[in-house]
């Protein structure tokens, strides 16, 4: 029955196919002309704090807890995520670094995943659309295991840039994609004035639970490290 769903995953040659083919072909794209091959090199994890509520006793209900979470938590972690952040303070390049230390760092993950990383202006018309964007933009999946099932599975992470709330149309098709897989991870990156609304955390209404993540700019210690 459950084979009918989605083959299963060999997790051994999985992490061996992601850590090998799917890294190569990264590195591959990303050497061209105009690519993103040293972006690895040169990149320094902005200060993260992770927002969530709280209930609290009393009559004081829920309050707005804040707390800081290192780039290595954020890519070994299983939850949904929304990145959000001031314009040019790398929401882009930190969606990219996560993409590529998905394969790189593969063998100290707990759940090795595909990842896929889209543009949120490019999904258009209907969730069988979203998917065929989805399919094109992922690296190479291992022999026996085609995307649509590694959805299925939970063993892909698609990576959303520049999400924009207000856009009704595209987050319909968006929470019908990840209604139809729900066990895949998701990682959106959003603009503050769109992930937030005076100061709260707007309600993506997903079928599943998301958590909020600010990228905050870079401390002197970071900037220091960045011109090194």
């Amino acid at each position: 029955h459950f084979r009918a769903i989605a083959t299963p995953v060999d997790e051994t040659q999985f992490r061996k196919h992601l850590a090998g083919k799917a890294l190569d072909k990264l590195k591959q794209e990303e050497g061209t002309a105009g690519g993103e091959g040293d972006l690895h090199i040169r990149f320094v994890a902005p200060p993260l704090r992770r927002t969530f509520m709280q209930e609290e006793k009393g009559d004081v209900g829920k309050v707005e807890i804040e707390a800081p979470v290192a780039f290595t938590d954020v890519l070994a972690d299983d939850a949904n995520l929304i990145l959000y952040a001031k314009p040019e303070y790398g929401r882009t390049s930190l969606l990219r670094e996560l993409r590529y230390q998905l394969l790189a760092k593969v063998e100290t993950i707990r759940f090795p995943r595909l990842p896929v990383m889209i543009d949120f202006a490019d999904i258009t018309s209907n969730v069988d659309r979203m998917l065929r964007l989805v399919r094109g933009r992922a690296e190479e999946t291992p022999d026996g295991n085609d995307l649509e099932s590694l959805l299925k599975l939970g063993h892909a992470c698609v990576l959303v840039d520049d999400v924009h709330f207000s856009d009704r149309r595209r987050m319909k098709i968006l929470r019908d994609f990840v209604e139809r897989f729900p066990k895949a991870r998701y990682i959106l990156s959003s603009p503050q004035h769109s992930a937030t609304q005076q100061g709260a955390c707007v309600d993506p209404e997903m079928p599943v639970r998301f958590e909020f993540v600010e990228v905050r700019e870079l401390r002197r210690n970071d900037m220091r490290q960045l011109l090194t």
